[in-house]
Parts: structure tokens; C-alpha cells; sequence
């Protein structure tokens, strides 16, 4: 005796029994990663790396004024801190102080606004030029030491210190 119902192609039963399958609820459960602290807040036993930018500008016969433009903290570690050679009649000092102003961590970097270049001479020779720029922006990265509320920025010129700049850590601009 014949069948009423049409027989249905292998397509259409592998669509329907897909079907079927998606409407059962699932065995397991999506759990969300959990939430991450912003470096800022991260615990103070992770190394931490704190990320100053600068704009340094000077006038004729005054001192170098310097502005703090932006402040980022962030996770992580310095590979190295290598000093200035000792040659260096130039540069500038920074240190990190504690909320007493006693220093916790110092290192220096070249003056941004003093630079040597090399110049072609009469002859073919080089020969090496101070050049004083008028302003220049620069950055520090320290590694960001447990207690530390300001960041100082002290100018030294033919191994002479300069007054200190001091900014607040919490600071904004």
C-alpha cells in the first residue's frame, strides 16, 4: 500500500534535526572573564611604571619653565635604569619624593632643550655646536615607587643645579 507522506531528501532531515538540536538548552554556561583593575589601581605589589609628559620652554635670561602635560600610569617594569655618562656637564635630574620630600628613587635624562650637533667645517671636518633650543616637549618613564606624591624636575647646566620644578603625582593637567 502506498505511503501518503512524501519521503524527505537527506538535506531537509539533517535541517530539521539541526533544528531540533539548537532548541535544547545548552549543557554549560558562559561565565564572563572577570573584571580588570585600571593600572592606577592596581595592587602595590605589581611593578607599576609611571609615564610624565613635558613641554620645557626657556626665555632669554630666565629660567627654563617647565609644564606637565599629561600623566599615565600603567603596569609594568623597567628593563634597565642606566645613568647619564659621567661626562655629562648638562642634563636633568628627576626624582620621585615621598609626601615628606624625602627622594625614593632619582635618575637623569638629557636636556631636552640643549643639543650638540655636528656641523660640516671649511675642509670636509666636522666639528661639534651646542644648539639651545627655545622649547621642546619630553617625557619621563619611571618606575612608580610605593608612597611617592611628587615627581621633581631639577636643571643642571655646566654641572650647576638649577631651582626644582616639583608636580604632584596626582595631578592632571
Amino acid at each position: 500500500m502506498p505511503s501518503s507522506v512524501p519521503a524527505l531528501s537527506p538535506a531537509l532531515l539533517g535541517l530539521a534535526l539541526l533544528t531540533l538540536a539548537c532548541q535544547r538548552p545548552a549543557a554549560y554556561r558562559y561565565l564572563a572573564p572577570p573584571a580588570t583593575t585600571s593600572p592606577a589601581a592596581a595592587p602595590a605589589t605589581q611593578p607599576r611604571l609611571v609615564f610624565m609628559a613635558f613641554r620645557a620652554a626657556a626665555a632669554p635670561g630666565a629660567a627654563v619653565r617647565f609644564e606637565l602635560l599629561e600623566t599615565t600610569v600603567v603596569a609594568g617594569s623597567l628593563k634597565a635604569d642606566t645613568p647619564p655618562p659621567a661626562s655629562a656637564d648638562t642634563y636633568l635630574s628627576v626624582a620621585q619624593l615621598d609626601a615628606r620630600g624625602q627622594v625614593l628613587h632619582t635618575t637623569s635624562i638629557d636636556h631636552p632643550l640643549r643639543r650638540d650637533a655636528e656641523l660640516g667645517a671649511a675642509g670636509g671636518e666636522l666639528r661639534r655646536q651646542a644648539v639651545t633650543l627655545p622649547e621642546a616637549e619630553f617625557f619621563v618613564r619611571l618606575p612608580l615607587q610605593a608612597g611617592a606624591a611628587t615627581v621633581r624636575l631639577t636643571e643642571t647646566i655646566d654641572r650647576q643645579p638649577g631651582a626644582p620644578a616639583d608636580f604632584p603625582l596626582s595631578s592632571r593637567p
